[in-house]
């Protein structure tokens, strides 16, 4: 049973990676309208949430005292919130012409997703 949710957990995060790049190249492919401003309080303050929360969830993903579905939670909401940002930045490049913007957002969900899932092959049931 563990083995497969971690090979579920690796097709997950391949899949994220895809999906996010998916997004890069939509924000890079968008027409930039030269010098772009700096992007709304409001959306910056978003992604920055996001960015904390997939930080924040991942990295508690990882401890041990925490239960395995717990975790298993966090890593998902982790994937869940980067692949928002990457969303918020191809809509910021699709409907206000910001392509910079929208590929910045995309690059830090990727790398924010770099990180291989963790493994809960070798744990019991819990």
């Amino acid at each position: 049973m563990s083995h497969g949710l971690d090979r579920s957990l690796r097709t997950c995060h391949r899949t994220l990676l895809g999906m996010i790049a998916a997004c890069a190249i939509m924000s890079a492919i968008q027409p930039s309208e030269g010098e772009e401003p700096a992007p709304d309080p409001t959306i910056t303050t978003v992604a920055f949430g996001l960015a904390v929360f997939t930080i924040v969830s991942r990295q508690a993903s990882t401890s041990p005292t925490i239960a395995r579905r717990t975790r298993l939670a966090l890593v998902l909401c982790a994937y869940a919130c980067a692949f928002a940002i990457a969303l918020l930045g191809a809509f910021l490049a699709t409907t206000a012409g910001r392509s910079l913007t929208g590929l910045a957002f995309a690059m830090a969900a990727g790398i924010f997703c770099l990180r291989p899932p963790p493994r809960f092959g070798s744990e019991t049931e819990g």
